[in-house]
Formats: C-alpha cells, sequence, structure tokens
C-alpha cells in the first residue's frame, strides 16, 4: 500500500498497526506491506486523522508477476 499527505511525513509511520511493515518512504508518502489490509488500512486512516494528518491517496502498490514468484519461491529481487 502507498500513502500520499498533505504534509511531510513526520512521524506519521509509528502510527502504523501492528503487523505492518515500511518498505519506503519520501518527503510526504509512505509505501507498506500489511497482511491484512481490510483491518490495517482502516485503523490507519483513523489513526492519521486523529492526528490531524490530511491524506491525499492511499492505493494498492500493483506487483509484477516476477516479484510475486520471487516472494513464492523466497528469493529476494536483484535489481538490474
Amino acid at each position: 500500500m502507498e500513502v500520499h499527505l498533505a504534509r511531510p511525513l513526520d512521524g506519521a509511520a509509528r502510527l502504523l498497526p501492528a503487523g505492518t511493515r515500511v518498505v519506503a518512504s519520501g518527503v510526504d508518502w509512505l509505501r507498506y506491506e500489511t497482511e491484512d489490509p481490510q483491518v490495517c488500512n482502516p485503523a490507519f486512516l483513523r489513526a492519521l486523522g486523529q492526528a490531524g494528518v490530511d491524506v491525499v491517496t492511499l492505493a494498492e502498490v500493483e506487483r509484477s508477476l516476477e516479484d510475486v514468484y520471487l516472494q513464492v519461491v523466497g528469493q529476494p529481487r536483484v535489481e538490474a
């Protein structure tokens, strides 16, 4: 999942629910993985709202077929 905020992150990653893992971030965006997006995403959005952090977008990040295969076989992806 990838969330884009209306301002810099300033610690917003600490609001992620348990069971999520940050995989990348920038000044005003954060990409994370979760096993249960139906529970995690609403909880994260609620926490951001309660903290006064405006969310611009929250979207699923598409994975390539190669990424899925490598995850299944347990191999790390090698960048070309």
